[in-house]
């Protein structure tokens, strides 16, 4: 019952910082929660992380509009993250930074941006946590990425120096390459052209690292 309760708390805070990146700036207290394209506000049972997006075959109740799959696999991405550390398959530090992850990857996968405020209170509460370790080096690259623009952004290197917070450099190096892979797949499948998310990818490759870290596969 315990497990239960701690996944659908985690799918539920999933929940709440996917609508909250989708309303930024507006407040997420008001007005309730609705349907983007109809307004229609929406009933509590309409709300259930995980179980309203299965019995509503993933559209609206009023106007069938498609609701992201986005939010669907965030909620099941919360569960499994808020599980794992009841499990103590993860260390708080980790549960705080994956949430985080979690929110700053929707972000960038709709408009290739996050506000920092989003990162600088999760990352000043893991430096005091952890100390430094290798984040300024991430740092100095984000802010040299931020007036020399590349490949890869200035959150992107931001990111990075959270996830330096918690990992060594082999590690770092091991999820950026599999984030680089991932993209390139990407583009070959989808066959897109322009600009890409990248942050997106350095979320699932943190996950990917993690789970191969725990099952001695890194």
């Amino acid at each position: 019952m315990t497990s239960l309760l701690i996944f659908m708390l985690g799918a539920s805070l999933a929940s709440f910082l996917t609508a909250w990146a989708d309303r930024y700036p507006a407040s997420i207290l008001y007005p309730p929660s609705h349907c983007s394209t109809c307004q229609q506000a929406l009933a509590w049972w309409d709300l259930v992380p995980i179980l309203s997006y299965i019995k509503l075959g993933g559209s609206c109740r009023s106007c069938q509009e498609p609701i992201p799959l986005a939010s669907f696999t965030n909620e099941i991405q919360g569960g499994l993250i808020a599980y794992a550390w009841l499990q103590s398959w993860l260390t708080s530090p980790w549960l705080l930074f994956l949430f985080m992850s979690l929110m700053l990857s929707h972000f960038d996968r709709k408009s290739c941006s996050f506000p920092l405020c989003f990162w600088l209170v999760p990352h000043t509460t893991l430096t005091l946590t952890t100390g430094w370790q290798l984040s300024p080096v991430f740092l100095l690259l984000a802010l040299v990425c931020y007036f020399v623009p590349s490949g890869i952004g200035a959150g992107d290197w931001t990111y990075m120096a959270s996830l330096a917070l918690l990992l060594p450099l082999k590690a770092l190096l091991i999820i950026l390459q599999l984030a680089c892979c991932l993209a390139l797949l990407t583009f070959w499948y989808k066959k897109r052209k322009g600009v890409l998310p990248f942050l997106p990818f350095l979320h699932r490759a943190s996950l990917l690292w993690l789970l191969g870290h725990h099952f001695s596969f890194f």
